[in-house]
Formats: C-alpha cells, structure tokens, sequence
C-alpha cells in the first residue's frame, strides 16, 4: 500500500468516526488534522517524483480531490486528471472531454476553502513589501511601461512568473509543509503565525520569482490563478 493510500484511508477512517488503534492516545480532532497534514505533504512529495499519474493512482488521487468545495462544477465534462507542470513546479488537472485542462488544487481540497484562502492571503501579505519595492524601483527609474503589451497604462501592478500560485505551491512542496498556521494582525490582515516559514518564503519568492509589470488588462489576461 502506498503512502498516498495510506494517508487516505487514515482519513476515511475519520470521517467514518473509526479512530485507528495507534491514534486512541490523541482527540478525534487532532488525529482528523495531523491526518490532513500527512495527507498534503505526501501529495506533494507525489507531485515532485511524478510528471504524470499512473493510472493505478487515478482512483486515489480522485478520492482526495473529489472534496474540492467546487468539485460539482469542476467534476463536469471531466474525463481523467493529468499533472500540470510551470518552472518545475507541479500542480493536479482535470481533462475535460474537449481536450482542455482545468487546474485544481488538492490543498483546497483537503484543507477546504476557508483555511486554504487564510493562508493564501498571508502568503501573499508577507511578501507584499517585497512586490511594492519591487514596483518602487521601476518607477524611480522611469521604467513604468507594461512588460506585455509594452503601453503605458495609467495604473501598473507587479506581476511575477511563475504565477503566485505555482511559487506557493513550490515552497510548500520544497519545504514538505502542510498546514499553515495563520492569524489576524491589529490591520485585519492575514498573517503567518511561524516566522521562520515566513522568512523562508520570503527569500524563497525573491529568488525564485521573475518580477515585471503589467497593466491591468494583461495582468487579468496572464495571471495563472489555481482555485
């Protein structure tokens, strides 16, 4: 049995409220979470040792991402799921019946929408100061042109490639983490409870990301969201 099916079944066994022998010592709830944090750290592991599915994986894989909270509307058309890979970055795929490929996110999947859209955003709050330096230093050199269409547009945004989303899910799988503590500062704003992930993540995005700027238009029109 691998380690994906493992985990997964573990879960089962949560959701079934059938507590394993080996876990009689922990709360329903703790057991229910450090199963979760298992499960996405060995997806990831998965992802990094494989450029396709095996076929014997389909099914397993499927039990995990059929938890999506809008698995209903993913699921439609869909006819088998591939790994999709940017910068050396993988994600999942869902293959439609025409040939086209929808991303999904098994983190969505196993942490739901809530905690996957709070740690999101603390993410993307702690390397805020790093984007806005980022556009501070075009604008002192007088460099304000879209990297895309090369306009000049009256408002510009920072953009980087890999897209957000493929860099945070590159630093989780680089740094084999699972859930993401986070909490909310007297602004309202999320933030990353362990500093030190946050330090990390912060040299992580400065070296792996490929800044430019955009003009609105280009950035809705590039930008790689994964939901």
């Amino acid at each position: 049995m691998d380690q994906i099916q493992a985990a997964e079944n573990g879960w089962t066994y949560i959701h079934k409220r059938r507590i394993p022998k080996q876990d009689t010592g922990e709360t329903k709830q703790n057991t229910f979470a450090r199963l979760k944090n298992e499960l996405a750290v060995k997806i990831g592991k998965f992802l990094k040792t494989h450029a396709e599915v095996p076929v014997e994986y389909i099914p397993r894989i499927m039990s995990v991402l059929v938890r999506h909270p809008n698995w209903a509307t993913k699921v439609k058309n869909t006819v088998g799921v591939t790994i999709l890979e940017t910068s050396g970055i993988r994600m999942f795929g869902l293959v439609k019946s025409d040939g086209t490929v929808e991303e999904i996110s098994y983190r969505k999947a196993i942490y739901g929408e809530e905690q996957s859209s709070n740690a999101r955003n603390a993410m993307g709050n702690t390397i805020r100061h790093v984007k806005l330096a980022h556009l501070a230093l075009r604008k002192s050199l007088g460099r304000t042109t879209c990297d895309c269409c090369h306009q000049q547009p009256g408002t510009i945004v920072t953009h980087n490639s890999p897209s957000y989303q493929y860099l945070v899910e590159g630093f989780l799988q680089t740094f084999d983490v699972s859930f993401i503590k986070t909490f909310v500062n007297a602004r309202g704003r999320h933030q990353l409870t362990d500093r030190n992930l946050a330090e990390s993540w912060i040299k992580y995005y400065k070296d792996t990301a490929n800044f430019a700027l955009s003009c609105p238009g280009c950035f809705d029109k590039y930008r790689f969201t994964v939901q």
